[in-house]
């Protein structure tokens, strides 16, 4: 029987911390899809933050931004964003409270020169000029999907999201300060899965997860079969229904291996 098998990217597809997959993944999503299973990347990156590796994958859609983008072949299903005024009344939200954050849209990654710099902003700011995507808050077209900031006040950080033009729910994923992913309430990656099985004519019941992190539990909940990879925090691996091994260690292969999807 035919599935939908849906893919976190980082730590999940790629080994955390790298933009590389093993062999192996490859070799097990081109036999999944020789027998007939449909392949979805389902990432919290957006669009311009995709990897041209990812082009070698055999896959029938893209799912961006945890869900507020979602391309389906040629098909584009959804592509949200805040407007102009919106993302500037959510950045001037920022400057006030002295946060860091960077701002991801469609086709640029935006840093604030008026905000503080980690570590962290750093580099990904070196992998954006790489990239060629590396964007200023100051550009008179700056708009943004989703935010990712720094910080240990977690008050702060939803005060910011629910006085935002656009309410923001916001996932801790750790760090010293702690780094908020904020995501548009209207979008996550498990009603983009719901969404993108009704618009194929397919059932929630035929979906799969793969995942590793806390921003993947809302599909890994989602769906009645879900995988968590070794990596994966314990809270994100009890939600699942089989937990694998590491990505490095041909934990998606032996994942669809066990499952009989390949």
């Amino acid at each position: 029987m035919r599935k939908l098998l849906f893919f976190d990217l980082d730590g999940t597809l790629f080994v955390n911390g790298t933009q590389t997959f093993p062999d192996s993944v490859p070799e097990a999503l081109n036999r999944a899809h020789k027998k007939g299973h449909l392949l979805f990347l389902n990432t919290g990156r957006v669009p311009c933050h995709l990897p041209p590796v990812l082009d070698s994958l055999p896959l029938d859609g893209r799912i961006c931004g945890c869900g507020a983008h979602i391309q389906l072949g040629s098909r584009l299903l959804r592509s949200f964003s805040l407007d102009h005024a919106q993302s500037m009344q959510t950045l001037e939200l920022f400057r006030a409270s002295d946060i860091p954050a960077f701002f991801e849209g469609r086709s640029r990654i935006s840093f604030d020169p008026l905000l503080p710099r980690t570590p962290w902003t750093d580099s990904l700011s070196r992998l954006c000029r790489n990239m060629h995507i590396l964007g200023s808050c100051s550009d008179p077209d700056f708009t943004f999907i989703k935010f990712f900031a720094f910080t240990d006040d977690e008050d702060r950080i939803r005060e910011i999201a629910g006085c935002a033009p656009v309410t923001f729910q916001c996932v801790n994923r750790g760090g010293s300060p702690c780094g908020w992913e904020g995501v548009p309430l209207d979008f996550s990656k498990g009603r983009a899965i719901a969404e993108t099985a009704q618009a194929l004519g397919a059932s929630i019941e035929d979906c799969i997860a793969f995942g590793d992190s806390s921003n993947d539990l809302a599909m890994l909940e989602a769906c009645p079969v879900s995988v968590a990879m070794m990596n994966a925090p314990e809270h994100v691996k009890k939600a699942c229904t089989l937990v694998t091994d590491l990505p490095e260690q041909d934990g998606i292969l032996h994942a669809m291996e066990r499952l009989e999807l390949i």
